[in-house]
């Protein structure tokens, strides 16, 4: 898949051809988007200026998965703008690649940032665990959308540690069940506080969603406490947790292994996702304890015993 950056008049002669009307004024890159390029359009329309977000796919081989996830992810957005979830509302989908060199969709552009104000970091947190049991609610069964790996097999390609590795497979071998324990639901993936807009202190959209597969919910859950530990602290992770538990009838028995499988995974690929070498570092860190936490807690419930 050839993925280079494509010039504004490629662009302008991508909206001529599929956005009705519509005129390309300006062009500018967005920052992030290690799975794809993220241009900003301001496009002159029969109703007047308009601003999108074109999303184009990237060839990430060392993701693995599916050739192209542009379709996966403009359904789903889609139907859960459709269900009244804060997701940007889609436009257009091409996987032609007739004019822009890889699959790609058009989406408004949200207004908003990932930076949340230190005085409004709990109702953050809050409204995150809240968007995040909203979708947890939801079965997917109307979605086209991979089951996600089982961490009970999954996991030993990431552990280098052959201590850790081998107290997972014993808790795994003598687990009474070979499947979760909870039903599978809508997973987002990916969910961590860099795929979250924030307008005025309120959730604006959460985006980036070519990770999402069916399974486990303690999945999501389990990803979102290590970022959020490495991007805020544990008070703040911690805090999260409870918001999303509360009232939640979740098994959770199952999270300090589905915590080794997401910080074991992170550490495994962590050197493609484009930090800073500090910023890395910081992470590598942050992750590693948590995963020695997660070890150590699998661990003592094993001890404890059903």
């Amino acid at each position: 898949m050839n993925t280079s950056a494509p010039s504004f008049d490629d662009y302008a002669r991508w909206v001529a051809a599929n956005l009705d009307g519509s005129r390309l004024v300006s062009a500018h890159a967005l920052a992030g988007g290690v799975s794809a390029e993220m241009r900003r359009l301001v496009l002159e329309t029969p109703q007047g200026a308009q601003e999108i977000v074109v999303r184009m796919q990237r060839d990430n081989e060392w993701k693995g998965g599916e050739a192209s996830v542009s379709a996966k992810e403009f359904n789903l957005l889609r139907a859960l703008h459709r269900k009244g979830l804060k997701v940007p509302a889609i436009l257009h989908l091409d996987v032609t690649g007739a004019i822009l060199p890889a699959p790609c969709y058009a989406m408004e552009l949200v207004p908003g940032s990932s930076t949340v104000r230190d005085e409004a970091l709990e109702s953050a947190l809050e409204q995150m665990a809240e968007f995040l049991r909203q979708l947890h609610e939801l079965d997917g069964e109307d979605q086209d959308l991979p089951l996600l790996e089982d961490p009970r097999t999954e996991v030993f390609q990431y552990l280098p540690d052959p201590d850790a590795a081998r107290l997972v497979r014993e808790v795994v071998e003598n687990s009474p069940g070979d499947a979760p324990a909870n039903p599978p639901r809508l997973l987002h993936g990916d969910f961590w506080p860099g795929n979250v807009l924030w307008h005025e202190d309120r959730l604006a959209a959460v985006v980036d969603w070519e990770d999402a597969a069916l399974g486990d919910p303690l999945a999501d859950l389990a990803a979102a406490r290590v970022e959020l530990l490495c991007q805020y602290d544990e008070r703040a992770m911690e805090l999260f947790t409870r918001r999303y538990l509360s009232g939640s009838d979740l098994d959770v028995s199952d999270l300090p292994l589905w915590e080794i499988y997401v910080s074991a995974s992170a550490l495994a690929t962590m050197e493609h996702w484009g930090l800073a070498p500090d910023e890395e570092a910081a992470r590598r860190l942050d992750t590693q304890g948590f995963l020695h936490r997660a070890v150590a807690d699998l661990a003592e419930a094993a001890k404890a015993g059903p």
